[in-house]
């Protein structure tokens, strides 16, 4: 939490905004804002030429780089397994007379709510409406009947 004193100097909002996000690279800022904007702006002046473009990006990567993605996650998952189990798996974070303010129970299901909320928040909408579009269960897709099969899915799905 951010906590503002009477010592704390009033700069007005440079001041405040400094003081909640901490210092800027303006150099990095402005630069990303830059790329960020032409990208944007290319895709609302072109957008079929921002997918063209973007689509071929994709192909090019998926056809000459999925070798690096499969060995980076197999590489990511040796390493969270070794800094688990090796030897700084009894590393405490903060100071030595720190105690964790929550058990390895509440962590986990602070974790598993975290991914379950992520999950319906997401898919909570688009997973009926794939289901609606793609049915594989009888119904036509995109027609009426096609609404109870995708719901139906939906809750199968997330245990409902």
């Amino acid at each position: 939490m951010i906590e503002i004193s009477e010592d704390t100097p009033n700069t007005g909002p440079k001041g405040l905004l400094e003081s909640l996000l901490g210092k800027t690279d303006h150099q990095l800022f402005w630069i990303t804002l830059a790329i960020f904007g032409l990208v944007v702006g290319f895709g609302v002046a072109a957008p079929e030429k921002l997918a063209s473009v973007l689509g071929a990006m994709q192909g090019f990567i998926t056809t000459n780089f999925t070798w690096y993605y499969m060995l980076f996650t197999a590489a990511c998952l040796i390493f969270s397994v070794w800094a688990a189990l090796g030897p700084f798996a009894k590393m405490k974070l903060g100071k030595d007379t720190d105690e964790p303010e929550f058990s390895t129970m509440a962590w986990l299901a602070m974790l598993f709510s975290a991914g379950i909320g992520l999950g319906f928040i997401f898919w909570g909408i688009a997973e009926p409406l794939y289901h609606y579009m793609q049915t594989p269960y009888g119904a036509d897709p995109g027609s009426a009947e096609a609404v109870p099969v995708a719901l139906q899915i939906s809750y199968l799905h997330w245990g409902f």
